[in-house]
C-alpha cells in the first residue's frame, strides 16, 4: 500500500513539474535555415509576428513588395524584425539581407482568423560560421537598395512631439530620406501623410545603421505604441558639402 502511495505522489510531482508544464505552441516555429528557400509566414490582422535571426547578426536590408499593406520593424540589437500586417487579405514578398546571410519569405495577411504565427526561428548548420565570406558581402554591397550616404543634403528637416522617438540624423537627397537614430534605441514605426489624411507606412531598408526611406515626403509620423513625433520638411537651404563632422552637428 505505503508503494502505490509513494507512486501515486511520484506522478503528481511529475504532473506540476515546470518542465511538463511546457506545450508546445504550433504559433511558434522553427526552420531550418535555407539560403535557396522561401520561408512562408502567416500573420494575422491587428496581432505582430516576430522574426528571430541568429545571434551575432545584425539586419542591413529590407525590402518588401507591396510596402503600404504591411508595418515592419527591427529591433533595437537588430536581429529580430516585427512584422504587421494592416490590411486583410494581402500577400506579398519580403527579402532581408544581414550581415551574414539573406532571406526570402512569403508573407500573407490571413485576417483575425486564430491560426498566424506569433514567432519564428531559424536553425542553422553548425559549420556556418559568422561572418560571412567576401562573396557574400561583395553581393550585398551591390544590392540595389543598399543604403549609401548622398553628398549633399539641400534640405533641413524640424522634429516635434514625444523627444524620446527623434533621430539623432534625419536628411534627404531629393530622391530618398536617411534617418539614423543612436545605438540601443528602439526604432520606430514610420509613417507618412496619405491623401485622405490617414497614415500609410514607407519603404524603407538598412544598412549600417541607416534606414534609407523611398522618396521624400513633406512630413513624416514616428510612432511606437502610443507615443508619436512628426518630422517636417523646411524650406530649401544651401547644399552642405560633406566633410569629417558629417553627422556630428559641427
Amino acid at each position: 500500500m505505503k508503494i502505490l502511495n509513494y507512486l501515486a505522489f511520484g506522478v503528481l510531482v511529475a504532473a506540476y513539474s515546470p518542465h511538463s508544464a511546457v506545450i508546445a505552441n504550433p504559433r511558434i516555429i522553427e526552420v531550418k535555415f535555407d539560403s535557396d528557400a522561401v520561408v512562408h509566414v502567416s500573420c494575422e490582422l491587428n496581432r505582430q509576428t516576430m522574426i528571430e535571426f541568429d545571434k551575432g547578426e545584425r539586419i542591413e536590408n529590407i525590402a518588401i513588395g507591396e510596402a503600404e499593406d504591411w508595418q515592419v520593424t527591427p529591433s533595437k540589437g537588430a536581429n529580430l524584425i516585427f512584422i504587421k500586417p494592416l490590411v486583410m487579405k494581402s500577400k506579398t514578398n519580403m527579402t532581408v539581407v544581414t550581415n551574414a546571410r539573406r532571406y526570402l519569405f512569403d508573407l500573407s495577411s490571413m485576417g483575425n482568423v486564430g491560426s498566424g504565427i506569433y514567432a519564428l526561428r531559424f536553425r542553422y548548420p553548425e559549420e556556418l560560421v559568422l561572418p560571412f565570406s567576401n562573396e557574400l558581402q561583395q553581393e550585398v554591397s551591390h544590392v540595389p537598395q543598399a543604403v549609401s550616404r548622398p553628398d549633399v543634403y539641400p534640405y533641413s528637416w524640424q522634429m516635434a512631439g514625444d523627444a524620446t522617438l527623434f533621430p539623432e540624423e534625419i536628411y534627404d537627397d531629393g530622391s530618398f530620406t536617411f534617418l539614423k537614430w543612436k545605438p540601443g534605441l528602439d526604432v520606430p514605426a514610420i509613417f507618412s501623410p496619405t491623401i485622405d489624411g490617414q497614415e500609410g507606412p514607407v519603404n524603407w531598408t538598412m544598412s549600417s545603421d541607416v534606414i534609407r526611406v523611398d522618396g521624400v515626403q513633406s512630413s513624416y509620423v514616428l510612432r511606437i505604441g502610443k507615443i508619436k513625433a512628426v518630422l517636417t520638411r523646411s524650406g530649401p537651404m544651401k547644399p552642405i558639402e560633406k566633410s569629417d563632422n558629417y553627422g556630428s552637428g559641427k
